[in-house]
């Protein structure tokens, strides 16, 4: 992942943090992760979310794991996707 950052935009892994790069973006943030999550927790979106609500809209997916939130529920996913993007 590091390396298709470099490469495509030309950032790293370990350049700044999410709440720096929240702090800075004038453009829209959508945040989707399952409360099941056993990679990131869905805690850190929760508080990135809390500290900057009129930034990011965050849709929480119960019971779904690490990008697994499109199979749990697949047209809700779709609804939000569509709704974010048509804005």
């Amino acid at each position: 992942m590091n390396l298709s950052l470099l490469i495509f935009a030309h950032t790293s892994l370990n350049k700044g943090s999410a709440e720096e790069s929240v702090s800075k973006t004038n453009h829209p943030i959508l945040i989707i992760h399952g409360d099941k999550d056993t990679v990131v927790p869905y805690t850190m979106s929760e508080e990135l979310y809390k500290k900057h609500p009129d930034k990011i809209r965050y849709e929480l997916f119960p019971g779904a794991d690490h990008g697994m939130s499109y199979i749990i529920d697949k047209p809700r996913y779709q609804r939000i996707l569509k709704e974010f993007l048509s804005k």
